[in-house]
C-alpha cells in the first residue's frame, strides 16, 4: 500500500503532512463557500488518499481503526495496527531462505550461512 501511495505524490504528501479543514475564528469548520482553489484541491487529495486507504482494509481493520479526521490519522492508526507485522515478516522470510538452502546440495555450513543471509536479503527486497 505504501509503495502505491508514494507513486501518487500529492496523496503521499497529504498523508505525511496531515491536512485539516480550515476553521473560522470560533474554531468551527469554515463553510465550503469560503474555500479557495488551493484548499479545494487539498481536500480533494485528502479524500482520495482516505478512500484509497479504506479500499485496502478488511472489515476487521475498518472496525479497529474507528473514526478518524484525516488520511494521516488513518495511516497512523494502520501503522499501529500492523506494527508487529514487520518482525513476523522478517522471520518468515528467513525461514523461506533457510528452506531453500536446506533443499540445495551444498554441504559447507559457512557457505550455507552466507547464502542464507544473501537469500534473506533478496527476499526482503522483493516483498
Amino acid at each position: 500500500m505504501e509503495c502505491h501511495l508514494k507513486t501518487q505524490v500529492k496523496m503521499w504528501i497529504v498523508i505525511q503532512m496531515r491536512f485539516t479543514i480550515p476553521t473560522d475564528n470560533d474554531g468551527l469548520p469554515q463553510s465550503c463557500k469560503k474555500w479557495d482553489a488551493s484548499t479545494r484541491k487539498k481536500i480533494k487529495v485528502n479524500t482520495k488518499a482516505t478512500q484509497t486507504l479504506q479500499c485496502g482494509l478488511t472489515k476487521e481493520e475498518q472496525n479497529w481503526v474507528g473514526p478518524f479526521i484525516s488520511a494521516k490519522e488513518l495511516w497512523t492508526k494502520l501503522i499501529e495496527l500492523h506494527e508487529g507485522m514487520s518482525d513476523t515478516k522478517v522471520q518468515v522470510q528467513d525461514k523461506m531462505a533457510k528452506k531453500i538452502i536446506e533443499d540445495s546440495d551444498s554441504s559447507e555450513s559457512e557457505a550455507n550461512d552466507e547464502v542464507t543471509s544473501e537469500l534473506a536479503n533478496l527476499v526482503r527486497k522483493m516483498i
